[in-house]
């Protein structure tokens, strides 16, 4: 496989085109800026020369909170945007807008990306002709806690293969580590999706994905470019595990409006709800199904809202142009 720092081919005409900058890693902070100082260092000991990637951090707060002295002590180049308005997928476009490199990676500030991750999700992006990758995020999680083997779903892909392979199920890509080529217009996350404050709504990432299939482009699963996602305490508490299922349920369902035909690593079947052996995944079956069902009843109850309310054609005869015809003869 040719490399994205060999000289000659693909990657110096980017070079050319993009400044000098290979990649954009966009990273939106909401309530977690105490965890940027580790992504710096991880970004820090990327196995590539500092000048071939920038990273591009957004505010997502009312007011700003990211202090750029934060910054000082980086080789890389980077930005800081403030985006005031809540919601993941509008900070994240709001940082992509502003990228420079010739592919944009995304990550959190509380993951910790591997030392050749901006090479290996460059790699498959540029030499590969790979219009989205995405690597595998394994589980950060405190000492004392432990993540049991059911519910790792809600964080990471529980399975991952052991080569670079084209998407297919049952693995999926997640937003803390996927990438995809700059074009223009560059790709943008829907905005409908994502985590906006409490409400932890999921699925922008693969929507994203879907759209980029359904575009016949191409999507790579690249197991060299790993993160460690952290996994809090509080995360695995049982209102937090409701939560997470209930919003993405809710998601799953109004991704499935928009594309109904498309294909999604999941369960809303109640005969699983039954058959689980373990209580806490039973309810957070549950509540991913309460999530689903209930957003799909109130998108119908929507419809059948604005048809009623839909003003009827006016019977005034002068208002009806053959009428009116009528009345001249």
């Amino acid at each position: 496989m040719p490399s994205v720092l060999a000289s000659g081919g693909a990657t110096d005409a980017v070079r050319a085109d993009e400044s000098g900058l290979l990649a954009s890693v966009v990273v939106a902070v909401h309530g977690n800026a105490r965890d940027l100082p580790g992504l710096l260092a991880a970004l820090s000991r990327q196995d590539m020369g500092t000048d071939l990637y920038e990273l591009v951090v957004v505010d997502n707060h009312p007011s700003a909170v990211v202090e750029p002295t934060l910054f000082a002590a980086v080789e890389f180049d980077w930005q800081l945007v403030h985006e005031p308005i809540a919601g993941v997928s509008r900070a994240r476009n709001a940082g992509i807008r502003r990228t420079r490199g010739a592919c944009v990676l995304i990550t959190d500030p509380d993951s910790r990306p591997g030392g050749s991750w901006v090479r290996e999700l460059s790699t498959a992006l540029i030499d590969q002709a790979a219009a989205v990758a995405g690597g595998p995020a394994t589980p950060r999680l405190p000492m004392e806690v432990a993540l049991r083997p059911q519910l790792r779903q809600w964080f990471v892909p529980p399975v991952w293969p052991e080569h670079t392979q084209e998407l297919t199920p049952p693995y999926w890509i997640v937003g803390c580590n996927m990438g995809f080529r700059r074009t223009s217009p560059p790709p943008m996350f829907d905005e409908n999706l994502g985590a906006v404050g409490r409400r932890h709504r999921s699925c922008e990432d693969l929507e994203l994905v879907i759209r980029a299939q359904m575009a016949g482009q191409r999507v790579l699963l690249v197991p060299a470019a790993a993160v460690h996602r952290t996994v809090t305490a509080d995360d695995l508490r049982l209102r937090a595990l409701l939560s997470r299922a209930f919003w993405h349920g809710v998601s799953v369902a109004q991704l499935r409006r928009h594309v109904p035909a498309c294909y999604i690593v999941d369960s809303y079947r109640l005969w699983d709800v039954i058959t689980e052996s373990d209580h806490l995944t039973r309810l957070t079956h549950l509540a991913r199904l309460a999530g689903y069902h209930g957003a799909r009843l109130a998108a119908k109850l929507r419809t059948h809202k604005r048809g009623v309310e839909r003003p009827r054609p006016s019977r005034n005869p002068q208002d009806e142009p053959g009428k009116e015809a009528d009345q001249h003869v």
